[in-house]
């Protein structure tokens, strides 16, 4: 198996604590783990960025960590 390290700059908000990729690429932050309820709405979320959509999209769903200095 090949591994593939990508970069990619997004700007996200400091609220944002899931970022989760969709079926053509775009990237999305959410306040909430998006794909693991199912009876409650993320109440924010926004648009972040867009990369080439990867074969396995639905396990690309990262818990943001913030570490202030």
């Amino acid at each position: 198996m090949n591994k593939l390290k990508m970069e990619m700059e997004l700007d996200i908000p400091e609220w944002g604590k899931w970022l989760v990729q969709d079926k053509d690429g775009s990237w999305h932050v959410f306040d909430i783990n998006p794909r693991e309820t199912i009876w409650r709405m993320p109440t924010k979320y926004d648009y972040v960025g867009r990369t080439a959509p990867t074969p396995d999209w639905e396990d690309e769903v990262y818990e943001l960590v913030w570490e202030w200095y």
